[in-house]
């Protein structure tokens, strides 16, 4: 036909209302005219105020709410026409989905929203009957039912297309706070050259967004996955901005992509947007937020940290935060003196950033002063209201990525560690409105054993304020305390909650760990291996703090018992006094009594740890653990077995409670994240090398592909460990390449300087490194999985699926950062600060003019000049020289190290770039 269409999509950055723009251009590539008829649009388009659970369970009852307004005006406006819920406060709906176009000559198209006149009897909506059988002319004519029916949204075109020309219908779909915004948003849309500047705006925000990662290396498709990899990590993990002394991370949302349909998410409509996500999600995903953005420094320590209960638990749900701010005089004087009773009415809310914007929009409010001023003052003052919900579960593992948070903030900040830990006394403590059950609560006599099940109690009702902890029992204070004190929390609830054989953590909460599709392993007494793992990290880290300071930490009565009870069983151990079955049951006895005092709140008494004495105790502790995990490794062939489950082989009954008296133990098959946690425990460069081999030669490898698999084959065990087990092999979180998990394995590898091997393996697992056409999808995007050779479809071995919103984004940042700068870049000698540079790069990385460029810190332009093009392996060459260029142009050269407060002037971005010289 000689005829070419393109088209492109793009988003409405910087507008009051949100909307997805689409692009239809088409081509003439003969040289005659052709007439053209054009119907471009949806079959259906849901109108607003019906959710996505009515339109499936009661979507013919819907329709009758169902309507499109303003057809004739060419702006159709899709509402319900009242709230649909059943209740008897009925309200109005003013918001309205909408969809329009602009012709050739930026005029508004005609639509059509009844699919009747598009389709005529094809209820399928497969083919346009109405269309192929009419012109479009006459279709245009006919009557629209706009009401009563699942509305459609197509835009109408009939004209000449000229020989060898070209023309644009642009299409705008979205939703609006009120008719009178779309009005005004559509008279701007036609005015001229509108989209063009949109798009260049929404291509301009992208890459301002990614510059913090930018890089030229000797790909570009790499240079580009870094980029794209980024902006998906900030979708999910949200964009730190800061406003005032508050950091708030914009976009941020749960990942419900249409592939990974269970996951409910929102997003704001307003400024400064933000939406709900979950903790082991946001938490992983702003991991790096200090590495590229130095301005957060402790802020996501303090958000998650805050969040951690003092049965050491955590919510589910991360929600938006908000504000609360009482005007003060400072502030009044910055609104125009008639509107300053309109702001004293808003501020007796909670509110956020984006709502306080679209109020002083709507009310036309006036001020004084620049309003970025006034939005600065007014967040320098607001108290932030953390938002957070239990929603349905407890998992084992949520406390470790908080220690990758206070990680990531000693890397750049490493002077700063002892007032970190100790010195800020306003951490807060979640308040649940759950809580873990005793034992003899959760175990119950099943036809196949004994089981544990209903391990939480959600009736849990402790009537505490904004769901922080509370002292006298819960009608007090809000509780505060230092980090370290939070640490400690962790440290004694974590460790009495190791198994009855002291290798793994027990999930007695009644979910898994990171691996969630072992939903039935709490059931069977599962344990995991990985935890205890990041549980001894923890512990050392405690133990250096303690070694290293002499300080005493403020703790609450209740947990100072607990910590005493522990102390008395690990000597009584150490004395051979007793066996890990016991320890297991004293352990047990201690936090179960531990829990029920703290379950309604504290009394408020403190008691005093010394550090200088505790870690001695500590010591004890390390020293159980390590034994439980060393006798799970070599048990294991010298690779560490992450989930073990149990069956009760003797118990009695006691009062109608089950009390077990001896588990025999079952080991699960390989899984890969108990070699990646154990990855952090092994001490010398032999140990680590001996155990990536083994894993390399294990069944965790697939040899076709070259990647390592989540987990070894499942067939052999029980239907019980839960839905993985009903997966095909290869498939989802059985067996496949779970891009996430193999990612946190190759990261291991390079923080534990295993540079060949990750040089290696980076070759061949790397998304942007592989075969497209047998990923099957864009190089520059991630995949929750690859499907593996274990699958029994040949066709799909190494094809990518679901979801590119996945944890392999977090993962992906640090790699870059340590392959760009090496593992800890800002070092505390003698009360100095000290920058080295230590990259790890593969010589498939380095371009040709042997001048690699790179972004440190967000801000800072920096270049590595080589001398050859080989790999650089830390340890393995020099730097000779780093030239420092400050704001002025002036430079300064150092020897290998930048020292003092030229190191600090880096940090705050206040040079503008950094040359390495390496040989």
């Amino acid at each position: 036909l000689m005829i070419r269409t393109n088209i492109r999509y793009y988003t409405l950055p910087e507008e009051k209302l949100g909307g997805l723009v689409r692009e239809i251009s088409i081509s003439n590539l003969a040289s005659n005219d052709r007439k053209i008829e054009l119907l471009d649009g949806m079959p259906a388009v849901i109108p607003y105020g019906i959710n996505q659970k009515d339109l499936k369970e009661t979507g013919q009852t819907m329709k009758a709410w169902m309507q499109v307004e303003d057809v004739e005006k060419k702006l159709p406006y899709y509402r319900v026409r009242i709230s649909t819920v059943d209740s008897a406060e009925v309200s109005l709906v003013n918001r309205g989905n909408y969809y329009f176009s602009l012709g050739p000559d930026g005029e508004l198209l005609p639509m059509i929203v009844d699919p009747v006149v598009v389709f005529s009897y094809d209820t399928s909506y497969q083919k346009p009957l109405g269309f192929l059988r009419s012109s479009l002319e006459k279709m245009l004519t006919q009557k629209q039912i706009a009401q009563n029916n699942v509305p459609s949204g197509f835009s109408a075109f009939h004209g000449v297309l000229q020989g060898k020309s070209s023309m644009k219908i642009t299409s705008v779909s979205g939703m609006a706070e009120s008719k009178e915004l779309l009005c005004e948003f559509a008279e701007k849309a036609q005015s001229q050259g509108y989209f063009s500047k949109k798009f260049e705006d929404n291509l301009g925000l992208t890459r301002n967004l990614t510059e913090v990662i930018a890089s030229r290396t000797g790909n570009k498709l790499f240079d580009e996955y870094a980029r794209q990899t980024y902006l998906d990590n900030l979708v999910r993990g949200g964009h730190p901005v800061k406003t005032g002394n508050k950091v708030i991370h914009v976009f941020s949302r749960k990942h419900g992509d249409i592939e990974r349909d269970y996951n409910y998410f929102t997003l704001s409509p307003e400024y400064y947007s933000q939406g709900n996500g979950s903790f082991r999600d946001v938490n992983q995903n702003r991991r790096s937020d200090v590495r590229f953005h130095p301005f957060v420094k402790e802020t996501n320590i303090k958000s998650f940290y805050n969040l951690v209960q003092i049965d050491g638990y955590n919510p589910l749900a991360v929600k938006a935060n908000s504000y609360k701010l009482s005007l003060d005089e400072r502030i009044r004087d910055f609104v125009s003196g008639e509107h300053v009773k309109k702001m004293d009415t808003f501020f007796e809310k909670e509110f956020s950033p984006g709502s306080l914007l679209r109020f002083m929009e709507n009310e036309n409010i006036e001020l004084n002063v620049n309003q970025d001023i006034f939005i600065e003052e007014v967040f320098s003052k607001a108290s932030e209201i953390q938002n957070a919900d239990f929603k349905e579960g407890f998992w084992t593992d949520h406390f470790v990525y908080n220690m990758d948070q206070i990680e990531a903030y000693l890397s750049i900040y490493p002077e700063m560690a002892e007032s970190l830990l100790f010195d800020d006394l306003t951490y807060t403590y979640y308040a649940s409105s759950a809580k873990v059950r005793p034992r003899h609560m959760r175990y119950v006599e099943t036809e196949n054993g004994i089981r544990q099940y209903k391990s939480v109690d959600e009736s849990h009702d402790q009537a505490l304020k904004h769901h922080k902890l509370r002292t006298e029992s819960g009608s007090g204070e809000v509780y505060t305390s230092s980090l370290m004190a939070k640490l400690m929390v962790l440290l004694a609830n974590k460790f009495t909650s190791m198994d009855m054989d002291g290798r793994g953590i027990e999930m007695e909460a009644g979910k898994p760990g990171w691996y969630d599709a072992l939903n039935g392993l709490p059931g069977i007494f599962g344990s995991s291996v990985a935890e205890s793992c990041e549980l001894l990290r923890m512990m050392r880290f405690l133990t250096e703090v303690m070694k290293t300071y002499d300080r005493k930490i403020r703790i609450p009565e209740e947990l100072h018992e607990l910590i005493t009870g522990v102390n008395i069983v690990m000597k009584n151990y150490d004395s051979k006094e007793m066996t890990k079955f016991t320890v297991w049951d004293q352990l047990n006895n201690l936090k179960e009594e531990y829990r029920e005092k703290v379950s309604a709140g504290i009394d408020g008494k403190e008691d005093l740890i010394h550090t200088g004495k505790f870690y001695i105790e500590l010591d004890r502790w390390m020293n159980y653990l390590s034994e439980g995990i060393d006798e799970a490794v070599k048990e294991n062939d010298g690779i560490c077995p992450t989930y073990y489950y149990r069956e009760v082989t003797e118990f009695e009954k006691k009062e109608n409670h089950i009390l077990p008296l001896a588990f025999e133990r079952k080991t699960m098959p390989l899984f890969l994240e108990g070699p990646v946690k154990y990855l952090k425990l092994i001490e010398g460069i032999k140990g680590k090398r001996e155990a990536a081999k083994k894993v390399r030669n294990s069944a965790l490898y697939d040899e076709k592909l070259k990647m390592y698999k989540v987990n070894a084959s499942l067939s052999d065990v029980t239907f019980e460990i839960g839905r993985a087990k009903a997966f095909t092999p290869g498939w989802l979180e059985n067996e496949s390449i779970w891009l996430h998990m193999e990612y946190k394995y190759l990261l291991e590898l390079l923080k534990n300087d295993l540079h060949e091997e990750f040089h290696e393996d980076l070759k061949t697992m790397c998304i942007p490194f592989l075969d497209f056409k047998v990923y099957g999808r864009s190089l520059l995007e991630n995949s929750s999985f690859i499907a593996s050779s274990a699958n029994p479809d040949e066709k799909i071995h190494g094809k990518g699926f679901v979801a590119r919103l996945s944890g392999s984004t977090a993962e992906f940042l640090e790699i870059w950062q340590h392959m760009m700068f090496g593992k800890n870049c800002f070092e505390n000698r003698n009360g100095e600060l000290h920058l080295t540079f230590s990259p790890s790069i593969p010589e498939y990385l380095i371009p040709e003019n042997l001048i690699i460029e790179t972004t440190f810190l967000g801000t800072v332009e920096t270049r590595y000049h080589l001398k050859k093009k080989e790999a650089l392996i830390p340890g393995k060459y020099e730097t000779s020289k780093i030239v420092v260029t400050d704001a002025d142009g002036v430079e300064k050269s150092y020897k290998g190290t930048v020292d003092g407060e030229e190191a600090k002037k880096i940090r705050e971005g206040s040079v503008r770039k950094i040359d390495v010289y390496i040989m």
